[in-house]
């Protein structure tokens, strides 16, 4: 397909698809995100829109059952009469204009006995307080919803939307709130207190909003009766057969944000609705879709009449870009046609007709692709010719130099015949050389055993002499606590003898006082000679205790001097066992030196057994390579009978290469 076409043509074919399907791109993901953005825009703009509008009705709702609540508990108070409720019902309705009416209606009888039915109703009409009595057998209140309903449920409630001819004579709905009087342990129904909204100021509140051109709100029930519309005549009506699904869900209570085809605009809208909380309504705002997307729709339109005339124009540079494109390129065709011919002069004449009209500066590196290939292949073919030109020379001087290669040929053959003698008589004295190193090797590895065996014996001299010095460190550990139990025993010995001294004391003082008890006794007569015996007797105690304490004494001495003499001989022994431990302490490290000393040497031994293997191996290696240069030497030789017959080849492909050459034209 491509080799039927042309440049220009191609070009066209493959960018305008291409360019198009970007443009459809584009523009479809700009107009979707902004369908996207403009659907988030009006969504928020609907919830804010029922936030505002529903908080404005439930502050008016709001505001109805307060009143409702405070009026009930006014009502609610025992001893309140019929003109009270009368001024404080009036007062209620002055105080707050928002609300359209009030009214405080008792269950009948509950006011006062001879008084059936009392209902004063006040409201605000043309800015003034007006009064209706609703306590009137024509009215009958006690049998509208706004009383019934919270005297069965005891609770306050709102009434469905009504319009009540008797009171206001207008549409409006009603917060009732019961009031009791208790009795007891129960409470009896007294009546109910209400408070009217008008639905008009709610309406005219709805009607006041500006959704586009067409758009609108209104307002259900929560019995789904339509309380605001635009269209007066479904004012009272059920609203499910009118937005369906959208209705019933919207008297559920809940919120949402949909589709709803409006019969009433006749087209596609948005329904956004929200309940308000206070009474179970539920407003309705519609947006239709062709006013809030008229924006978008137009912008989409002005984006494509933009984007054809954009596709036209490019359509248009692309033609002449690629017409300029393809022109230069078919002088470049036609060149390389010629340079296909072997006309390389015709070529180089072509090249240099079209570098004339593209006008492009001798020595100047242009930009332009087209200008830079022109340049390029006049460049080629100039280089060509001479190329060509050189290998002509080329050929020949080739030529010669394989002659040349054919007589080094022979003399490298002669001189590899020589090599290959001296080859042999190396190989055999390596062998020669490799078998005395084998055996020099084994020698060496049974003086590396010997060696090994010695340093194992040194290992165990070492040991035992470690064990000769733990002895002696013991024997000096037991001489030295010997020591210490001696002197233990000395200090022992003297705290003995200042006992004794002590008991020696005690006698002398014991016979001092027995002396002065005899006298005492002998100064008493005849009622002192029994303690004079007692202190005779404590006497001859206090003299033996002396003797024998004397005696204790010398034997405490004589103890004491063995003790001492013992103490220094085993001193004298520990010092004589500490230097025989230091002296068999230097003789084991003098001992151990010279182990390690044997020990270094078997390493030695061994390093040295290592170098002869090495040794040897290299041995072994040397003669296995003049092997390998023997077998090389003779594949040497085959070789350069191959090359012999390169050579030959070589210059069968001279003469090809000058055949072909000859059919191109150069200067």
């Amino acid at each position: 397909m491509f080799s039927r076409t042309s440049i220009a043509a191609h070009l066209i074919l493959l960018i305008i698809p291409i360019t198009a399907i970007i443009f459809s791109g584009i523009f479809g993901y700009s107009y979707w995100e902004s369908l996207r953005l403009a659907q988030k825009d009006i969504r928020t703009s609907a919830d804010r829109l029922a936030d505002a509008t529903v908080n404005k009705i439930e502050s008016k709702l709001v505001a109805a059952q307060k009143v409702s609540r405070s009026l009930a508990t006014f009502a609610e108070c025992e001893g309140r009469g019929a003109d009270e409720i009368h001024r404080f019902l009036k007062a209620t309705i002055s105080d707050n204009p928002e609300i359209y009416g009030a009214a405080v209606g008792f269950e009948t009888n509950s006011l006062e006995k001879d008084l059936k039915y009392f209902c004063p109703y006040y409201c605000n009409r043309s800015n003034q307080v007006e009064y209706a009595d609703l306590g009137t057998d024509k009215y009958d209140y006690p049998g509208w919803e706004w009383f019934s309903l919270p005297r069965a449920a005891g609770v306050p409630a709102w009434s469905e939307p009504y319009f009540d001819e008797g009171a206001g004579n207008v549409l409006m709905t009603t917060y009732s709130t019961p009031f009791f009087r208790s009795e007891g342990s129960s409470r009896r129904f007294l009546g109910v207190a209400t408070a009217d909204l008008s639905l008009a100021a709610i309406q005219e509140q709805l009607r006041n909003i500006r959704i586009y051109e067409s758009g609108y709100a209104f307002l259900i029930s929560e019995k789904g009766r339509f309380i605001a519309h635009p269209d007066k005549a479904l004012f009272d009506k059920n609203s499910i057969p009118i937005l369906g699904e959208a209705g019933r869900r919207m008297i559920a209570g809940e919120t949402g944000f949909e589709g709803y085809s409006c019969r009433r605009l006749g087209q596609e809208c948005i329904l956004s609705f929200k309940p308000v909380a206070a009474n179970g309504w539920s407003l309705g705002i519609v947006f239709p879709k062709s006013e809030y997307l008229a924006d978008l729709h137009r912008m989409a339109k002005n984006l494509l009449i933009t984007a054809a005339a954009g596709f036209a124009a490019l359509l248009v540079l692309l033609m002449l870009t690629a017409r300029g494109i393809s022109r230069p390129i078919e002088g470049l065709t036609t060149a390389a046609e010629a340079v296909a011919q072997g006309r390389i002069r015709r070529a180089e004449q072509i090249a240099l007709s079209h570098e004339k009209l593209l006008r492009v500066p001798e020595g100047v590196k242009a930009r332009n692709e087209v200008v830079r290939l022109h340049q390029a292949i006049s460049g080629m073919v100039r280089s060509l010719d001479s190329l060509l030109s050189q290998v002509v020379n080329s050929s020949e001087n080739v030529s010669k130099s394989a002659q040349r290669l054919d007589e080094s040929g022979r003399q490298l053959e002669a001189t590899v015949t020589e090599q290959a003698a001296s080859t042999n008589q190396v190989n055999a004295t390596s062998k020669e050389i490799s078998a005395t190193s084998r055996d020099l090797a084994n020698t060496m590895q049974q003086v590396s055993a010997v060696a090994s065996d010695a340093a194992g014996l040194a290992g165990e001299g070492m040991r035992s002499l470690a064990e000769v010095r733990s002895a002696m460190q013991s024997l000096l550990d037991a001489t030295s606590e010997i020591a210490g139990k001696l002197s233990l025993i000395s200090e022992t010995t003297a705290t003995i003898t200042q006992v004794i001294t002590t008991i020696t004391k005690v006698a002398n003082q014991t016979n001092l006082l027995s002396l002065n008890a005899a006298i005492e006794a002998e100064k008493a007569g005849q009622y002192g000679r029994g303690f004079s015996v007692v202190a005779q007797e404590i006497r001859r105690l206090a003299e033996q205790t002396a003797i024998s304490t004397l005696d204790i004494e010398a034997m405490i001495g004589e103890m004491r001097s063995a003790v001492s003499d013992g103490v220094s001989a085993v001193g004298r022994y520990t010092d004589q066992a500490r230097e025989s431990s230091e002296k068999v302490v230097q003789i084991s490290e003098r001992l151990g030196r010279l182990i390690e000393q044997t020990g270094r040497l078997g390493a030695q031994f061994g390093d040295v057994n290592e170098g002869m293997q090495v040794q040897s191996q290299s041995a072994a290696q040397i003669s296995e390579a003049m092997h390998q240069l023997n077998e090389t030497a003779r594949l040497t030789k085959a070789t350069l009978a191959g090359f012999k017959k390169i050579t030959e080849q070589l210059n069968d492909t001279v003469s090809g290469l000058q055949g072909e050459i000859s059919r191109f034209t150069v200067r």
